[in-house]
């Protein structure tokens, strides 16, 4: 004769409330990866953007002729691209570490007026010299900085 278990069969209302407890601690643990992933790829495209808008600044500054790229640039140092905000300066500084020392003073481009930024010195014995570019890209939640120099082709 067999015999019959006073337990029916299925699960008990405490082990149904203990894997209900452990699917939701997984599924939030998933859903916050999933927010913390959106996030990252958002800032991934915000500076792949502040990246492309440099390299226009860094293409503009080495195409066509120095002295009309730097007199546009001085006249509208800030650009705006969609949601970024793009500012292009000289710094005198980039120059100094790039050479390791002062500029000469008969180069064309160089700090004639003492604030830091080359100007353009028409009256230089040199013509040929370099140009200190200094991009900084903005967006809400970031910056982007970049350096370069250019020279008269």
């Amino acid at each position: 004769m067999q015999r019959k278990s006073s337990r029916s069969s299925g699960f008990t209302v405490v082990e149904v409330v203990v894997a209900l407890t452990i699917a939701s601690i997984g599924l939030l643990g998933l859903s916050s990866a999933m927010a913390t992933g959106a996030k990252l790829q958002s800032r991934t495209e915000q500076f792949a953007a502040a990246s492309r808008a440099a390299r226009l600044v860094h293409e503009r500054m080495h195409g066509g002729d120095l002295d009309a790229r730097f007199d546009e640039f001085q006249a509208a140092p800030i650009l705006e691209i969609g949601s970024l905000r793009v500012t292009v300066t000289f710094p005198e500084q980039v120059l100094i570490d790039a050479i390791g020392g002062p500029v000469p003073a008969q180069w064309r481009y160089r700090d004639t007026d003492l604030d830091g930024e080359v100007e353009r010195d028409d009256d230089a014995s040199s013509r040929a010299s370099l140009v200190p570019v200094a991009v900084e890209v903005t967006w809400q939640g970031g910056e982007l900085r970049t350096f370069f120099l250019v020279t008269e082709r």
